[in-house]
């Protein structure tokens, strides 16, 4: 693992040829905007974030109420964005809708929100209206399949990090399907690892094995459910219901 980065800050630099990202010692030159952003979030995140520092990153969403949290992991195109901008309306704190970075620390694996706006697609106005309704006069931005609308959320909505809101009592598998009930399936430990894996995740630079053994400890002991739905409102009376049985279910003292 790498050393923590030290206190100078974050570059981003733009030239013709290149996108340029440096943090301290660290450089990354590409040509890629992707690589680069995915970079950029990493190192803000390290300089953030100290004790605990970043050590997995999962792609997914963090939503939560002041009993903890739940991941929300799956691949792109899974529905997270809407069920996150869906979920926030009906009281839920948001931490992020794309990249979940994940602590550990005296035994708790805690949410490190990094709450920036929800990308949406033309797909989402309508399973979205009843809990946004100005969502349809936010400007397009983008093209071809990027193409979408930001819904940027007050910070009285952002998850803290701090407390027990941002501790993980559990992984959702969200898909979502017109029309259909809501189903809900409780995952082993190895098929929720093959979800995780199916979205992507990744080890932190300055993360390691005790962080990896830490990781998954606690995919094979919270709860793990894939579930899917076809009713946005339903979906949240099914999270709410699941994250108080994963919170009445955790050990005493988290």
């Amino acid at each position: 693992p790498g050393s923590p980065p030290p206190d100078d800050g974050l570059d981003l630099i733009l030239t013709p040829q290149a996108t340029i990202v440096r943090c301290g010692p660290r450089i990354l030159r590409t040509t890629d905007e992707a690589i680069a952003a995915g970079k950029l979030r990493l190192w803000l995140l390290d300089l953030a974030y100290r004790d605990p520092r970043p050590a997995i990153l999962i792609h997914g969403a963090a939503l939560a109420l002041p009993a903890g949290a739940m991941v929300l992991a799956g691949i792109s195109g899974a529905g997270k964005s809407t069920l996150s901008a869906a979920l926030v309306a009906r009281g839920w704190r948001f931490g992020t809708d794309d990249s979940v970075a994940l602590g550990f620390a005296e035994g708790r694996a805690r949410v490190l929100p990094c709450p920036g706006a929800i990308s949406l697609k033309p797909g989402s106005l309508a399973p979205l209206a009843p809990f946004h309704p100005g969502l349809a006069a936010l400007p397009l931005v983008g093209a071809g399949a990027k193409q979408g609308r930001y819904l940027a959320l007050p910070p009285h909505l952002h998850l803290s990090g701090r407390g027990a809101e941002s501790d993980v009592l559990g992984f959702i598998f969200p898909r979502f399907v017109a029309g259909a009930p809501t189903r809900v399936e409780a995952l082993s430990p190895s098929q929720a690892l093959l979800g995780l894996m199916e979205a992507e995740f990744d080890i932190g630079e300055a993360a390691g094995a005790p962080e990896l053994d830490a990781f998954l400890d606690l995919v094979e002991t919270v709860p793990r459910h894939a579930v899917t739905y076809g009713d946005l409102g339903e979906m949240d009376a099914t999270l709410r219901a699941l994250l108080a049985d994963a919170a009445a279910q955790a050990p005493a003292g988290r």
